[in-house]
């Protein structure tokens, strides 16, 4: 042989734990991809989805970092993806079909429900009784924000009928 040492079954066996390891260390050092999430206000459900979703894909050997970023809602999550901002956006499916085409879903979490919720003992028994008060509706840059029009227009409740509070 011309000056190497030949490649014996014992020679290789001693080689392939410190290729393993220096396999892994590269893997360790290459940056991954980081994708910008936009999620929600931090007591958001999309802020915890988001999270989640960051966390799952912290595994070893993972090819993508998620990393959520905190916003309005929808309406704000949608803007972002539009501007470059950030690369992907949690959003309400009806608002994201009613912005412009340039959007895909690539994903639907859950079915979601705009619920109207009143203590037991108020007088607020249908949506018309909402008249002149004062309704908490989701906060601004929400996608709650936005279908709150939908759901006045649908119950008969003209916007200018009630005074929109924004949740603190």
């Amino acid at each position: 042989m011309s000056g190497t040492a030949a490649l014996t079954r014992r020679r290789l066996l001693r080689l392939v734990p410190a290729a393993t390891a220096g396999l892994g260390l590269n893997a360790c050092s290459a940056p991954r991809p980081v994708h910008r999430l936009a999620a929600s206000e931090e007591r958001g459900f999309y802020y915890e989805f988001a999270h989640l979703l960051g966390r799952a894909v912290e595994r070893p050997g993972a090819a993508v970092t998620v990393a959520p970023r905190t916003t309005a809602g929808s309406q704000e999550n949608l803007e972002l993806l539009r501007t470059g901002a950030v690369d992907l956006a949690l959003a309400l499916a009806d608002l994201a079909v009613e912005s412009r085409g340039d959007l895909r879903a690539v994903g639907r979490m859950y079915l979601s429900y705009v619920q109207l919720a009143v203590p037991a003992d108020s007088p607020v028994r249908t949506m018309s009784d909402l008249r002149g008060r004062t309704v908490m509706l989701g906060r601004a840059g929400s996608g709650t924000a936005h279908v709150r029009r939908r759901v006045l227009h649908a119950s008969g409740v003209r916007p200018d009928e009630v005074t929109v509070a924004d949740i603190p």
